[in-house]
């Protein structure tokens, strides 16, 4: 049987970041016959421009064959301002472009949920829409809430 390999993604670069250490965990302790390789580049990946897209930068390269490589990738990523870390979205932007011709992981069905497919958080709705759970919300209110600066 051969090895099952995990391309790891940290979407924090601190290297003491609690999602680095759930990766550096998962490394110790990956079952027999799965490794798990944490990638480490994830601040050397420019930001995503079409402009180049037809010849990567070396950088993005790297990291698409990494990925394409890896039989599952692992991300473990902190949540700014309720999204996704931008140097993590850069990343995943390079690598879902459809100028990246690899099909064999991504067809394969998440085994976890992103936090877009995630139901909302009582009492927010992200600007420009509505949530039914926001106006009757038992939840805490940002600070920044319109409701919250009434009160």
């Amino acid at each position: 049987m051969s090895e099952f390999s995990v391309l790891a993604l940290s979407g924090s670069l601190r290297e003491a970041s609690f999602n680095s250490a759930l990766i550096r965990a998962a490394q110790r302790l990956a079952p027999a016959g799965m490794t798990i390789e944490r990638y480490r580049d994830l601040g050397a990946v420019p930001p995503f421009n079409e402009d180049v897209e037809p010849a990567p930068p070396a950088a993005v390269v790297d990291l698409r064959e990494r990925i394409a490589a890896a039989d599952a990738l692992l991300i473990a990523t902190p949540e700014y301002n309720y999204g996704v870390p931008g140097v993590l979205k850069n990343a995943l932007d390079w690598a879902s472009r459809p100028s990246f011709p690899i099909t064999s992981w991504v067809s394969r069905s998440p085994t976890s949920r992103s936090p877009s497919s995630a139901p909302p958080r009582p009492g927010w709705a992200p600007s420009g829409r509505s949530s039914s759970s926001a106006s009757s919300s038992s939840g805490p209110t940002p600070p920044w809430s319109p409701s919250r600066r009434s009160s």
